[in-house]
């Protein structure tokens, strides 16, 4: 099998993976409601195989669909929404490389970690949003 062969397989199956995560998603959202974690955990999932297609703009749109959702249900300090803003900090850091609208998402991101003793300084989400902040040599205060 050439390169080719399997580039055109890899887009074949990124596309159908697309497809059903969409459907998938439809139905999450129809029994669950658009803010639930597996919803979120799917989109998650959507936006990543469109960044793979190079479908920039519909993983962001994804994206920040979810994070209106969840700051209109869980509220603006939900750790979810923190996550959701981790998520897109990092598709837009793969994009465009650290920029302050980065480190920005990034520090609202740790803003509302910090208000949550469950997500300390050694917590994962933690991790990632200072590493985000650094890339970018951004200041937060957070």
């Amino acid at each position: 099998m050439s390169l080719d062969n399997d580039l055109d397989l890899l887009k074949r199956d990124v596309g159908a993976s697309e497809d059903l995560l969409r459907k998938i998603l439809a139905m999450q959202k129809k029994l669950y409601g658009d803010a639930h974690l597996l919803v979120a955990s799917t989109t998650y999932q959507l936006s990543q195989v469109c960044f793979m297609a190079d479908k920039y703009k519909d993983a962001i749109k994804i994206l920040q669909q979810l994070l209106e959702s969840q700051q209109k249900e869980n509220g603006e300090d939900d750790p979810e929404v923190a996550k959701t803003l981790l998520k897109l900090s990092e598709l837009k850091m793969l994009k465009n490389g650290g920029t302050s609208e980065v480190a920005s998402l990034a520090c609202q991101a740790k803003k509302i970690l910090s208000k949550n003793s469950d997500y300390g300084q050694k917590h994962q989400l933690t991790k990632l949003a200072r590493k985000i902040i650094n890339v970018d040599c951004g200041i937060c205060m957070y």
